[in-house]
């Protein structure tokens, strides 16, 4: 191939492959760390390679969409090579990222884990701030969702803020309250009161060294993400299935469950649970995305797994003392349903 016009997909500091987005070739380099989304990719990769920049790019139907794109001096018809060459794909999500070919810059003196990125674009993407025109990089171009939300730097730590309807800011704080009192493993949003709206933030939980890729990159890989999460992780799995029933959570899609990878693309495990914000409104006919059963069938095969009469102890205590009585009547009523089935 041609190098004039090339650029190399990398995996932190290892190349993966070099391509060339606008004649298409490319020439391998380590073919175990192509992304798992497009490692069976029929046809020519580098096509494969500009759908999944194009998906892990910022949503059309993102809130703050157009705001975020004008502050980075780009238009609604921004194009892939755009968003390689200026913010090198790097997300905060895993490892991935690109430079030019033979470009002399690695991912210790780019990345956005422990490189500074533009705080003025927190008030852009969260509350759509207008006149602001930011340099350098950011990570609200590679960051998916619909929600207005932003990555902010603080308290020694990388956070991701949400804001929006107030019944989704209740619904991800209790839900997330459900799982902290199950002891089971799930992202901790709290409620911020900022100076312009009401928000829930978490800290994040992926690395210079952690990756989190969602299920469906899994199925693209020709993998079933549940018998592998089965096989990996099979109390985080199981506890997804009972959180899911008894907070009534009608969204885990395949982008809103993951797993943990590392920076030789080897699959650790399931990641924390996350995103909880539609919560509390399935009833006993609604199923699951991950498999379209039942959430209700689903809980009762996976309780009697890693559950006994003891397991909603703390659970019950906080849901028969706090103040928010509709939503814990509605968990109350599910977690009874899965205790009288090992009883």
């Amino acid at each position: 191939m041609q190098y004039e016009h090339a650029h190399t997909l990398m995996l932190a500091e290892q190349e993966v492959f070099h391509f060339d987005m606008t004649t298409y070739e490319y020439e391998m380099i380590d073919r175990s760390l192509v992304p798992h989304a497009i490692s069976r990719a029929s046809g020519n990769l580098v096509y494969a390679l500009r759908t999944w920049l194009q998906e892990r790019a910022i949503q059309v139907n993102r809130s703050n969409k157009d705001k975020i794109l004008k502050a980075c001096g780009m238009s609604g018809a921004y194009d892939i090579l755009t968003l390689i060459t200026r913010y090198r794909a790097l997300s905060l999500l895993d490892n991935y990222w690109i430079k030019g070919y033979d470009e002399d810059v690695r991912y210790a003196d780019v990345n956005l884990y422990e490189n500074s990125f533009s705080r003025a674009m927190y008030s852009v993407a969260l509350y759509g701030a207008e006149g602001i025109t930011i340099q350098g990089a950011t990570p609200e171009i590679n960051q998916r969702g619909t929600m207005a939300k932003a990555y902010k730097r603080t308290n020694g730590g990388i956070y991701l803020y949400k804001t929006g309807i107030a019944d989704k800011i209740r619904t991800e704080l209790f839900a997330s309250k459900v799982a902290q009192y199950c002891d089971m493993s799930s992202v901790e949003y709290r409620n911020v009161h900022t100076k312009h709206s009401n928000c829930v933030r978490c800290r994040l939980e992926t690395s210079t060294q952690i990756g989190w890729i969602p299920a469906k990159d899994i199925t693209n890989s020709g993998r079933n993400p549940v018998e592998l999460a089965k096989e990996l992780s099979p109390q985080r799995y199981h506890e997804m299935r009972i959180f899911d029933y008894i907070a009534g959570n009608t969204d885990r899609h395949n982008e809103n469950w993951a797993f943990e990878v590392d920076n030789r693309n080897r699959i650790l495990g399931l990641s924390r649970m996350y995103d909880f914000d539609n919560c509390f409104c399935a009833d006993d006919t609604t199923t699951s995305h991950i498999d379209l059963k039942p959430l209700k069938k689903a809980a009762l095969q996976s309780f009697p797994v890693i559950g006994d009469t003891q397991y909603f102890t703390r659970l019950k205590a906080f849901l028969r003392s706090c103040r928010q009585r509709d939503l814990a009547a509605y968990v109350l009523e599910r977690v009874r349903i899965l205790e009288q089935s090992i009883s």
